[in-house]
């Protein structure tokens, strides 16, 4: 078997799910432009409210060191998780740079959503 041929088996589309209409649907939304580009101001955005209350006075005492800790636990326990699904799909995300850069975008912003979530649990329960 020459490089071309393994090649095209690699990335070969045969699994029965990809011809359902709702899987459709998602891969098109994934494959969009301009999802690309809520996706990154999402992410910018979550990054600089966790950076604001980080750098905030609230945060910087103990109390707020401890909600940020924990929060961080919850969002990495999160990203392993998102990572562990975004692994699964790897096959459909390297097919086009938009749904790569997608599915990354993702799970950033999964994980920032975490991070953030939590703190507002936290300081609500603590």
């Amino acid at each position: 078997m020459d490089y071309q041929d393994y090649y095209e088996k690699a990335f070969e589309i045969s699994n029965p799910l990809y011809d359902n209409p709702v899987y459709q649907t998602v891969l098109e939304l994934l494959n969009s432009e301009w999802l690309v580009w809520i996706n990154w101001v999402l992410c910018f955005v979550t990054l600089i409210a966790f950076a604001v209350y980080c750098l905030s006075k609230e945060g910087r005492d103990e109390h707020g060191r401890a909600i940020i800790g924990t929060a961080c636990m919850y969002g990495t326990a999160a990203l392993v998780i998102l990572m562990n699904v975004l692994g699964l799909f790897s096959q459909t995300a390297i097919t086009n740079l938009a749904i790569f850069t997608n599915c990354l975008r993702i799970v950033c912003n999964g994980y920032f959503l975490t991070v953030l979530i939590s703190i507002a649990i936290l300081r609500k329960i603590r």
